[in-house]
């Protein structure tokens, strides 16, 4: 029998090489990367913002990963992964005028190789990256009514996109913040606080980073409205007020004109810690959704708010609630 096995033993091998060859099976196919790609081009210069990227292949590499790094700062530019091939050219744009290095390194299931040295180029251009020059401002400007309130600038070369904001001038608060604007005009979604100085400012965003700031453009949307704004009157205090038996009391106070909404504050006497905040409150009136704690002196007070800002305090209220030993023992009635 054993005779049998060696004489059949070139048959079997022969058909078990044909299956093998027929159905691909790799045959020590994976092992580990133990050199570098040697990153061939682009190098120093480029004229053309989707170069073309080579190396040279390693032994055991089943794939390869590709980075582009911004010199100046290290943010990764260019990511990619899987490249079977030893070339590869980006589908959308590099930055231009910026320095940039690339490396490249092989991948197998034993897991990654050393990176390729790194490589230092730019891509050329003729506009400089990132922008040097502003936008130049249009409008608004001055005194505007809100039913033409668009903001508009000039075009920045090279400029991707642009970055927006508005800005109370009374407390630098920032009302409007609007980012990734293709167009060179923008009209706000939503309302601008009027009667109230405002200003604005544009930059140009870029591949390689944003350029400078406009200059501060001074406008005030006018309003018909008797109201003032910011509120200049404090809401007039209701309940609770004194000792109360109630975990979660419903505060309540009278409307303030112009006001938005109210927010109202609850605290702690001793330590002055704050048990309950509750913005955005639109009606007069507030009810908490957890109990507040019993035998403790607490606190309470509300301001108006709107788009100019808040108004101003109410003067604190102050109250507690009665704890179990205060209340009449009623389990043996």
């Amino acid at each position: 029998p054993t005779k049998m096995v060696y004489k059949k033993c070139p048959v079997i091998c022969s058909v078990l090489f044909i299956l093998l060859a027929f159905f691909h099976v790799p045959v020590n196919a994976a092992c580990p990367i133990t050199e570098a790609p040697n990153a061939l081009q682009p190098s120093e210069t480029t004229g053309d913002d989707r170069p073309l990227f080579k190396w040279t292949a390693v032994s055991c590499a089943q794939s390869y990963t590709l980075y582009v790094i911004r010199v100046s700062d290290e943010a990764i530019v260019l990511r990619k992964t899987g490249l079977t091939g030893t070339t590869f050219q980006p589908s959308n744009p590099l930055p231009l005028a910026v320095p940039l290095r690339w490396k490249i390194k092989g991948e197998s299931s034993y897991g990654p190789g050393p990176y390729s040295p790194s490589v230092y180029f730019t891509v050329a251009s003729d506009f400089p990256c990132p922008p040097t020059e502003a936008p130049v401002t249009g409008g608004p400007q001055g005194t505007v009514d809100e039913s033409t309130l668009t903001f508009s600038w000039q075009s920045v070369p090279r400029a991707q996109s642009y970055t927006l904001y508005v800005m109370r001038v009374s407390d630098e608060a920032i009302l409007l913040r609007a980012t990734d604007l293709t167009d060179l005009s923008y009209t706000p979604v939503a309302q601008l606080p009027p009667n109230t100085p405002l200003r604005w400012k544009v930059k140009a965003e870029s591949w390689c980073g944003p350029g400078p700031y406009s200059s501060n453009v001074y406008f005030t949307v006018v309003s018909d409205s008797d109201d003032p704004c910011p509120p200049t009157q404090a809401p007039i205090t209701g309940g609770p007020q004194g000792t109360i038996n109630d975990l979660t009391p419903t505060f309540s106070w009278q409307p303030v004109p112009g006001a938005q909404s109210y927010t109202l504050y609850v605290i702690r006497v001793d330590d002055e810690a704050i048990l309950l905040r509750a913005t955005g409150i639109t009606g007069s009136s507030s009810t908490p959704n957890i109990p507040l704690p019993r035998d403790v002196p607490l606190r309470w007070k509300v301001k108006s708010e709107s788009l100019c800002g808040p108004g101003p305090y109410s003067p604190s209220v102050y109250f507690d609630i009665e704890g179990p030993s205060k209340w009449p023992d009623i389990s043996s009635q």
